[in-house]
């Protein structure tokens, strides 16, 4: 089981190895820092989050990055039974309240945060063999186990745009046009927050941006020309999604902050024009739910918190049409309706 001891010996090894590069973000109100021991700082790590980077904070929380083959640290021997990890790969603490620790062997990683102290540890045998879709959220479990902490914080699977007045988040599996609906929004007034994942102060009643990537299927790219030369990761396709770091080449129209007014539901219907109209919270649960519970491997507290965030948000449904700037205009009727 992972115990004080355990943790002690981990923080040992990764001040064994050094700090050889660190940079601080804030997230929302949270200022954090990331250091790198044995490397410098890698794409794989940073370009998602290049958009919430700052300078001289007093962090709140600190995330230490290593590995095996480029950093040199090895873990301590395991204190558990192999047998004792459940089926998603998270290993029994003493405590709970204060450790979460997983080792997700399809990618020989490993993560443990310490909910006390406000510190994680993340480490993978090769971060040059990182599966392809973890550059787009870097620490993506971590971010919501943190604030999932936090009574009234939410990570949600959605989509969200908007303006300093206010924003909507668009939750929807693959395929319901989410991100084409996001990305329609780079060519008009709104600004983007985010395509895949997003954070909520529902207390507060804010949305955060989390993530500054794009992810396109290859038929989705014909849709955005302009988008075709920015593509990081053009060599992987069609196998995997193409990703455009958007603050690396629109950084004037991220938001990072916007008040949260509502949920959309897009669907593409297949026709030119886009039309929308009032639903339900029902609705918006079912759609927000289930993607985010499979995504995040969380439990039905998470349910509880999705349920909270939507008392009393006005829903609507979002019939996207091959005319991308119906999408956003459309967006932005329903962002002044919001806020009437």
């Amino acid at each position: 089981m992972i115990d004080d001891l355990f943790v002690n010996k981990i923080l040992e090894k990764f001040r064994e190895v050094g700090v050889s590069d660190a940079q601080s973000y804030r997230l929302g109100e949270t200022s954090f820092e990331v250091s790198y021991h044995g490397f410098q700082r890698q794409d794989n790590f940073t370009k998602a989050i290049s958009h919430l980077v700052s300078e001289n904070l007093n962090n709140e929380f600190r995330i230490y990055v290593s590995d095996l083959v480029n950093g040199g640290l090895r873990l301590p021997k395991p204190q558990w039974e192999w047998n004792d990890l459940d089926q998603n790969g998270f290993i029994p603490t003493t405590n709970n309240k204060r450790y979460l620790a997983r080792f997700m062997s399809w990618q020989n990683c490993f993560y443990l945060i310490d909910f006390k102290q406000k510190r994680a540890f993340f480490w993978v045998k090769n971060y040059l063999e990182m599966p392809e879709w973890e550059r787009s959220f870097p620490f993506r479990d971590i971010f919501h186990c943190f604030f999932n902490s936090f009574d009234d914080f939410v990570v949600v699977h959605a989509a969200a745009v908007g303006n300093s007045s206010g924003g909507i988040l668009m939750p929807g599996k693959g395929g319901s046009g989410k991100s084409t609906a996001a990305l329609s929004c780079l060519n008009s007034e709104l600004f983007y927050a985010g395509d895949d994942l997003v954070l909520v102060d529902f207390k507060r009643q804010i949305i955060y941006s989390l993530y500054n990537v794009a992810k396109l299927e290859v038929n989705q790219i014909a849709l955005f020309p302009a988008l075709l030369p920015l593509i990081y990761n053009a060599d992987v396709l069609p196998q995997e999604k193409a990703q455009v770091f958007v603050n690396d080449f629109y950084p004037d129209k991220i938001i990072c902050k916007m008040p949260f007014l509502g949920i959309v539901l897009p669907k593409y219907k297949g026709s030119e024009n886009t039309t929308y109209k009032e639903s339900n919270s029902a609705k918006a649960l079912l759609a927000l739910a289930p993607s985010s519970i499979g995504l995040l491997k969380t439990d039905v507290s998470y349910l509880n918190k999705i349920a909270r965030m939507l008392k009393g948000k006005k829903v609507f449904d979002l019939e996207t049409g091959s005319k991308l700037n119906q999408i956003s205009e459309s967006i932005e009727n329903i962002i002044g309706l919001l806020n009437d």
